[in-house]
């Protein structure tokens, strides 16, 4: 019996780090898919009125990550797609008006405060104003 237990606390011993130090850095997070392969991490600051996020994919490559205002549907959605290249973070603000390659928001309402790209995951780290209302029209 001894061996399973052993074998139990080595597997847990190897959870990804990252996971962990966003755990102890963000207030909240949630699993965005069944089989557990994206999260999301944040921490409101009503001072400042502003939330900060991390998003852990495993993935390389990019991650995109939106809000809805019309029950998760895609088209009408903000969005910011995030990637790592030789070490260094890229985010860009992107309104989703069709099926196809979102533009890029004249306005952009993110800011990357991190990231990284470690044994097939990324990591990307943001922030946002609480409020970032633009007049119809205006999203991109």
């Amino acid at each position: 019996m001894a061996v399973p237990v052993v074998l139990l606390l080595c597997l847990a011993a190897f959870q990804s780090t990252a996971s962990a130090d966003l755990l102890s850095e963000y207030a909240r997070h949630a699993v965005l898919d069944p089989a557990e392969k994206m999260k999301l991490f944040w921490t409101v600051d009503w001072d400042a009125k502003t939330v900060s996020f991390a998003v852990e994919a495993e993935t390389t490559g990019w991650v995109e990550f939106g809000f809805s205002n019309v029950s998760g549907q895609m088209i009408g959605s903000d969005v910011v797609i995030g990637w790592v290249k030789d070490n260094k973070g890229y985010l860009t603000d992107r309104f989703i008006t069709s099926e196809s390659i979102p533009p890029i928001d004249k306005q952009q309402d993110y800011d990357l405060t991190g990231s990284q790209e470690n044994d097939g995951k990324t990591v990307m780290k943001f922030k946002r104003k609480f409020d970032t209302w633009r007049p119809a029209g205006q999203e991109t």
